[in-house]
């Protein structure tokens, strides 16, 4: 009689691969975080001495001074400094708990592959195996091999615990590091109640500028064409802006954003220094891949408002940031099915809904990198100023919107008034009756593709709605001949008045600038459709 050998066969037994949680282990090296602990700790204790210093100064502010102001100013100080400096210590503290769990983890995993070889070593067959083994023809391996299998499973349990462990700590770690210890200064540079300047090179927006291109080299050394590819365009578009105003700031960048559009958003001029800022957000079929255009009207605007206020400084950020309905013909290989969707979005305004959110906070983002005096105008065209709209239901730190070209105002508001960011009299609206995009004709047809009632929303260049409404003329010819193709777009309009270049240049650019630099008084209105 003999046992069936298959049961006993030991050749499906797997051993457990224990190099993977070893190496990454091993791999794990805390001497870059011990450096970042020590920086952080010892400007915290400058903090702490820079204040320990200053805080007397206080007390002698207040009997030799009545005015509370610049007591209160360097009390505001030496507070941001103290909460800064704690931040930044306990920073510095969970860095180096964190080191700790880290070597122990690599010293104890150490550990136990020696007492795994040791455990490995010493193992010896057993006669009642060779017994057995005997008797099925096994060779009397398969208890030695059941034993190494049970002794490198040990193993690898051990070394996912120390694993486990590392991983728990970091977690800790990136809770401990949310706060952001540039917040505080930053502060004393921003809004209403600033105390100094803005840092010409230790800025928000310079941070953002190196953070964002930083993101793009390593587009540009990855292994994804897409991205390369995506990459290369703002490379391109970086150096077209920067040739054009000297400065350009890289302040909004994701190439992995939508579906393999990417988003982008590039300021022509510093924004750290600029006292206007506007920014401007285009319609669809545009694509961050594709930004030169928009940056030539960007420059033009920048330039428009440079004549009128000479002894002012403008940055234009042209802001690529929201989901572009039909950007897909621009747009680094498109995902299948990409261009469907990108048709089917341009029938109504979900995408402005979905990209003011986006545009709210990329907006909040500007206002931070920019002075405390900072005025501020958002310009959006076709879809872009349905997004525009939407985004000014947000509370943004913005003082005008200009919406142009829109073929709505979006499902968010019914007039001028319904907006939480801008009053009506900072609202500004410019409709050509010779685009389509503007007449009802489209919201008609829209409406037979998508099922909506209203796509767009209410009509902004209506009396009804609100608002001012700029009183500027096209810059394309006007059709000519009495033919029917002529009377046809005589009466639901003609597509070559509908382009961003149309509304930024001629009289419309003029309109544009001044109320870029606050001269609401040199803008030309007239009474709404």
């Amino acid at each position: 009689m003999s046992f069936p050998v298959e049961y006993l066969d030991v050749s499906g037994i797997d051993e457990p691969d224990t190099r993977v949680g070893l190496d990454a282990l091993l791999a794990m090296d805390p001497s870059v975080l011990r450096l970042a602990a020590d920086h952080f700790s010892s400007v915290a204790r400058n903090l702490d001495t820079a204040c320990a210093t200053g805080e007397p100064a206080v007390g002698e502010l207040a009997r030799g001074w009545s005015a509370t102001t610049p007591r209160n100013g360097i009390d505001r100080l030496m507070c941001t400094g103290r909460l800064t400096a704690a931040l930044l210590l306990g920073q510095s503290r969970a860095i180096d708990s964190v080191c700790l769990i880290v070597e122990r983890a690599v010293s104890d995993a150490r550990q136990d592959v020696l007492l795994a070889r040791a455990r490995l070593a010493r193992e010896t067959p057993a006669p009642l195996t060779h017994l057995l083994g005997a008797l099925v023809g096994t060779g009397g391996h398969l208890a030695d091999e059941v034993q190494k299998a049970r002794i490198l499973t040990d193993l690898q349990h051990a070394l996912a615990g120390r694993t486990a462990t590392v991983e728990a700590a970091v977690q800790g770690l990136r809770s401990a590091l949310a706060g952001d210890p540039t917040l505080g200064p930053d502060g004393l540079r921003a809004g209403p109640t600033a105390l100094l300047p803005p840092d010409p090179v230790m800025n928000p927006a310079h941070r953002a500028d190196v953070h964002n291109r930083a993101l793009l080299a390593a587009d540009l050394h990855g292994t994804d064409p897409v991205r390369m590819e995506f990459a290369m365009s703002i490379v391109q578009s970086l150096r077209g802006a920067g040739d054009r105003a000297g400065t350009a700031q890289l302040v909004v960048y994701d190439s992995a954003a939508f579906n393999g559009q990417g988003r982008a958003g590039i300021s022509v001029g510093d924004l750290t220094t600029a006292t206007n800022v506007a920014v401007v957000i285009p319609g669809i079929a545009n694509s961050p891949s594709a930004m030169a255009g928009g940056l030539q009207l960007a420059g033009d605007l920048r330039d428009e408002a440079g004549r009128q206020a000479p002894t002012a400084t403008t940055a234009v950020v042209a802001w690529y940031g929201y989901d572009i309905p039909m950007s897909w013909s621009k747009d680094p290989s498109p995902q299948l099915g990409t261009e469907v969707r990108d048709t089917v979005a341009a029938g109504s305004a979900v995408s402005a809904m979905t990209g003011a959110p986006v545009l709210a906070a990329d907006l909040t983002a500007i206002k931070a990198m920019s002075q405390a005096s900072l005025r501020t105008t958002v310009l959006g065209f076709s879809m872009g100023s349905t997004t525009v709209s939407e985004a000014a239901q947000y509370p943004v730190p913005v003082d005008s919107i200009v919406l142009m070209g829109s073929p709505g105002a979006g499902w968010d508001t019914n007039a001028a008034t319904g907006y939480r960011a801008v009053g009506a009299d900072d609202v500004y609206v410019l409709s050509y009756d010779q685009d389509p995009v503007t007449l009802s004709i489209t919201d008609q047809l829209a409406s037979d593709i998508s099922g909506f009632e209203q796509p767009f929303g209410p009509d902004p260049a209506t009396q009804v709605f609100g608002g001012n409404h700029i009183a500027a003329a096209t810059n394309v010819p006007l059709v000519a001949g009495t033919g029917l193709v002529a009377n046809l777009k005589r009466v639901f309009g003609d597509p070559a008045h509908h382009s961003m270049a149309n509304y930024m240049q001629g009289a419309a650019l003029a309109a544009e600038g001044a109320i870029v630099v606050g001269h609401k008084s040199a803008v030309p209105t007239k009474r709404g459709r």
